[in-house]
């Protein structure tokens, strides 16, 4: 598991003739052996016969050693087994039963004995002793271990998370977080080409809703942390390369059903039980794998099907529920429910406990050896599927269902790859591919001619929602990418020497017109009935068409690279090159000439960036049983498009907007506008003044800097492994990392307006061409509806520290085991999460809006410890018992106290609860007390969270944590008997939380929610400079996320053959 980040399964169970390394490859499909051949007596021996066979194919890679005494193998299958046979007058020698691993060089000295001694060996894979090598820290993952992980969801993550490092964030649809990364800086490959969500409006960072192939399809899994190999781009993060599984000339194959319900699920945290929906939920599908023509022509298929059941935990209270709003009763939704159908005329959603979902996954994958030196591959791809998800729903806010949405994204992908070895020196792969993701997201039930309503404050500081949300009113984004690459290595005596040229378009369809249908917004449930809006906002295309709103463009990314492998000794290799990336779009924003005149530069600002990324590596064996790795270098890439895509959709000329807001200074047209009786079908149609409102070419723009440089990553590293004589492995790691060139988002419209009496800035709105924003005009009525957005590269980057550990031992009598560490030091200005412009502005707690500063990172997980034990017995001869279980013990995320409103800082009403709070001294001339404040009860809080000595000071961002979290998954599974000779049947059960079934206080995660602030009080500045505090809401505390802290049992049955 996590032990395995280099320990291969070429582990040879011999003396020291034989002795074996393996080094980190590229971002490869393949694997490659190298060797050395000697006699007896050490003496190199050139000339000799050297033999591999893949014993699937029965294809053979006859090679003849240099004058150096070395072969070099290339662009081989991974796994296995392999046979090598080396053959010379001096004698022999043949070794079985290797397994090469995904993007790996395995290396071997072998050395010849005569006839009449051993000249066969096994390699058995536990062997003491064992010496590998690594350009970078990374994990792999064999077939075995991913079929074996506890694993209730059938995806690569569950065996992802043994290592220490990677953290899994189920509250964010299991985002993948590497080494303290933002979880959009990663890439996913599947046989060389990407999979990962590159448009980046996905958490879990795939392009479709769950893995988006079949799990049983993967032959092995490896993630690359920082490898210092050119051939490595496209992350900032992490690289993860999948390898699918090819056919042999033995059928092989597999079919399975897994099954859960209702009464497989938790139902129970800390003594407190809730309903858990009815539901049937079942998942199957098949492998197989077989010759067309043997030896040469082999085929490899996969199906499955799924049809999952989504359970929704956010509800009004006594209904059940496993996350229930405080102060939210039944009646209170049955009342909004009876005035949007006797006031408006329209019937809202049910309470929605559950919805049904879909997903299918096809793959077919040809392998065609040529001949000895030159194999194909195509693999076929098409992955179908829908989830339901809600918006607006949270711990004090309810969503009904037609506020929910339909998520559905389908991914076909085609890939045609070309091995070819043209001498025992010269190498090269030849790649071609495509890809297609159609991504649409609708309301779930909602009529789509009614609008987004928002009622605030309905009940008990509880929030309402129902209609379409503003983002799904319309929303489609299709994007087709091409994939083209050209490599080539060449060995000259100690070099291999590698150059590569590759390139990818991604061309995309957006549409995105929030709020097209409007959105309505009313304070209290009073002003719902009475048909009062507090807001009205309106976005919509000059023609009133949201179709017109789409945006069409195109992304490019090219690269070279140069690199040399020097082996400088038996003992010591350096990796050393430079890659070079340049992203471009030949298509422009549409040019808001009115945003040029406002701010002096344009809007049509097309990506062009270019960046040299000088990397170098080494990997020394120090003895025997001790290795060294480590070194340096730029990484860059993986950073969403939506990120530039935003620019194209939002130009402000393409869609115009309104706004109506009840305010101080409203004029008796607005005030009409807000007042839906004199508005026929309100809700359902918006005021006449909206739709005259539309400004014409001036709406709100996100713009991109036209100095922007891509967001990079310096990364340096250095590791040991060390192997004990009892089997014991043990390894130590350190990855220290610099942030270059961050992105961060902010408005351009706002400008400094003073300072508050914490010494933090003011801001307020300012446009150059509204009259009430120059001098003598009404300074309250300053400024124009919407933000103009501004991506950036920040002036402060922030760095990480990630220090790891492992031991890993294995014992004779079937059981493993292994365990890990990481500590994380994680510091970065703006933490960009989310996809929206105005969402990476305001999703994170600040003290200056346009300047967040350096702080702990949202994505630290400051400590984390994992655990995996594996015993595998035979209860009945001749077939497995086997229990394998996880465990993972990690320190919560951090989060901010904030004030839980605006006091005057100059922050989007939106955005208001995310300002720093200021904690005052207890005789603070700064700060006065409402009559309303509970003062005492504020300064026991202040005592409490340990903040006495932070009084006087504005609380850094993510000051606070979040409580630890443990989990343990747990898999059982008994091999029968299967129909024929070499059949095996297997039954099996998968529990995830197994700690929540044995006790309901065990595996609870509490957390403070997205956007991780915690808001304690409310406050006005006043006109003598000084805050008064009005209003104590107490902290509002961690919240308890029932899905990932509640156990959930799955039942199956395997048959292979």
């Amino acid at each position: 598991m996590f032990a395995k980040m280099k320990l291969n399964r070429i582990a040879l169970a011999v003396a020291v003739s034989v002795g074996l390394s393996t080094a980190a490859m590229a971002q490869e499909t393949s694997s490659a052996l190298r060797g050395t051949v000697t006699t007896q007596t050490g003496e190199i021996l050139s000339g000799a016969t050297v033999t591999l066979i893949d014993t699937r194919t029965g294809v053979a890679r006859t090679l003849e050693t240099t004058a150096n005494g070395t072969f070099n193998a290339r662009g081989l299958s991974i796994g296995g087994p392999y046979t090598l046979i080396v053959a010379e007058s001096e004698g022999s020698r043949t070794i079985e039963d290797i397994y090469l691993n995904l993007g790996e060089s395995s290396e071997v000295t072998i050395s010849l004995v005569p006839a009449s001694d051993v000249e066969r060996i096994v390699v058995t894979g536990s062997a003491s002793g064992l010496i590998t090598e690594t350009v970078g820290p990374s994990s792999n993952y064999g077939f075995d271990d991913l079929q074996f992980q506890p694993s209730v969801d059938r995806d690569i993550k569950d065996v992802l998370q043994n290592d220490p490092r990677i953290t899994i964030d189920s509250t964010n649809s299991n985002a993948i977080q590497c080494a303290g990364g933002n979880n959009r800086g990663n890439t996913i490959t599947v046989d060389g080409v990407q999979q990962n969500d590159n448009f980046g409006l996905n958490g879990n960072g795939y392009p479709t809703e769950r893995l988006p192939f079949p799990f049983d399809a993967i032959n092995q899994v490896e993630v690359q942390l920082a490898p210092f190999d050119v051939t490595y781009g496209g992350f900032t993060g992490c690289a993860i390369n999948a390898a699918i599984l090819e056919g042999a000339n033995d059928v092989f194959g597999s079919v399975f059903v897994d099954y859960t319900n209702e009464d497989l699920q938790g139902n129970t945290i800390e003594g407190d039980s809730f309903e858990v929906a009815p539901f049937d939920e079942m998942r199957y599908g098949f492998t197989v794998g077989a010759p067309i023509i043997k030896d040469k022509l082999f085929i490899f298929g996969a199906f499955e099907k799924h049809e999952p059941t989504q359970l929704f935990n956010n509800g009004p209270e006594g209904a059940g529920f496993a996350s229930p709003i405080q102060g939210l009763t039944v009646a209170n939704l049955e009342e909004v429910r009876q005035i949007a159908q006797d006031v408006y005329g329209y019937q809202v959603g049910d309470i929605l406990t559950s919805a049904d979902e879909s997903e299918e996954k096809v793959l077919v994958k040809l392998s065609w050896y040529i001949n000895d030196d030159h194999r194909a591959t195509l693999t076929y791809q098409n992955t179908d599927g829908n989830t339901i998800s809600s918006t607006g729903a949270g711990r004090s806010s309810y969503a009904f269902n037609d506020r929910y949405y339909q998520r559905a994204n389908e991914l076909t992908t085609m890939v045609a790859s070309v091995y070819s070895n043209w001498t025992n020196d010269f190498s090269t792969e030849v790649r071609l591919a495509s890809s297609e993701v159609k991504n649409g997201q609708k309301p779930f039930t909602s009529d789509a001619s009614f609008g987004d309503v928002q009622i605030e404050d309905a009940y008990n500081g509880n929030d309402i929602f129902l209609g379409a949300d503003r983002f799904r009113q319309a929303n489609i984004l299709n994007y087709d990418t091409t994939n083209a690459k050209i490599a080539a290595k060449y060995i000259m005596g100690d070099h291999e020497f590698t150059a590569g040229f590759e390139y990818q378009a991604t061309e995309v369809f957006n549409l995105f017109v929030p709020g097209s249908q409007g959105v309505f917004v009313f304070d209290g449930i009073d002003n719902f009935r009475n048909q009062l809006a507090s807001e009205i906002d309106y976005a919509i295309p000059a023609s009133l068409d949201a179709n017109d709103g789409a945006a069409a463009f195109t992304f490019k990314n090219t690269t070279v690279y140069a690199q040399d492998k020097w082996f400088v000794t038996d003992d010591l290799t350096l990796t050393y090159g430079l890659r070079l990336d340049s992203w471009s779009s030949g298509d422009t924003p549409i040019a808001n000439p009115r945003f040029e005149d406002r701010y002096g530069f344009t809007n049509a600002e097309a990506p062009d960036m270019t960046l040299l990324q000088p990397r170098i590596g080494f990997n020394y064996i120090v003895s025997s049983d001790t290795f060294v790795y480590g070194g340096g270098g730029l990484f860059a890439g993986g950073n969403p498009n939506v990120w530039l895509s935003n620019n194209y959709s939002n130009n402000g000329v393409s869609i115009l907007a309104s706004s109506i807001e009840r305010e101080s200074g409203n004029t008796a047209a607005e005030l009409a506008a807000l007042d839906g009786s004199n508005t026929a079908n309100f809700l359902f149609e918006l005021p006449a003044l909206s739709v005259a409102g539309l400004t014409g070419g001036d709406g709100a723009v996100n713009a991109l800097d036209a100095d922007f440089d891509v967001p990079a990553i310096w990364k340096f590293n250095l590791g040991t492994q060390h192997s004990f004589e009892n089997d014991v492995l043990v390894g130590l790691d350190v990855i220290y990392s610099r942030y270059k060139d961050s992105a961060k988002t902010i408005p351009l419209n706002v400008v400094p307006n003073g300072r508050a009496p914490d010494g933090r800035p003011i801001y307020r709105d300012f446009d150059a061409f509204d009259a009430d924003c120059q001098t003598g005009g009404d300074i309250s009525r300053c400024g124009r509806s919407g933000t103009d957005y501004y991506l950036t590269n920040a002036d402060d980057n922030g760095d990480a520290l990630v220090v790891s550990t492992f031991a890993t031992k294995r014992f004779d009598n079937g059981f493993k085991g292994t365990v890990g560490y990481a500590f994380q030091n994680i510091n970065d200005g703006s933490p960009m999460n989310s996809s929206t412009a105005s969402s990476n502005f305001g999703n994170l707690s600040v003290s200056d809006l346009l300047e967040p500063g350096i702080a702990t990172s949202n994505y630290e997980t400051e400590h984390r410890f994992t655990l995996n034990l594996s015993y595998v017995t035979q209860f009945i001869d001749g077939l497995d018992t086997r229990f394998t279980l996880f465990g993972s013990r990690q320190s919560g995320r951090a989060y901010s106290y904030t004030f839980d409103n605006d006091p005057g800082f100059g922050d989007e009403r939106s955005f208001e609860d995310r300002n720093l709070l200021y904690i005052p001294t207890e005789d603070d001339q700064f700060v006065n007390y409402g009559p309303d404040f509970d003062l005492a009860a504020f300064n026991t809080f202040i005592e409490e969270a340990g903040l006495e000595s932070k009084r006087g000071s504005i609380l850094p961002r993510n000051s606070q944590n979040s409580d630890w979290w443990s989990r343990v998954d747990l898999r059982v599974s008994q091999q029968i008997p299967g129909f024929m000779e070499g059949h095996k049947g297997e039954v099996y059960v998968a529990i995830r939380n197994f700690g929540n079934l044995l006790n309901s206080n065990w595996g609870v995660l509490r957390q403070v929610p997205f956007e991780f602030n915690s808001p304690v009080v409310d406050a006005v500045i006043n006109d003598d400079g000084t805050y008064t505090y009005t209003n104590f809401d107490g902290d509002r505390g961690q919240s308890i996320f029932s899905s990932s802290s509640t156990y959930s049992i799955r039942v199956g049955v395997k048959y292979t053959f």
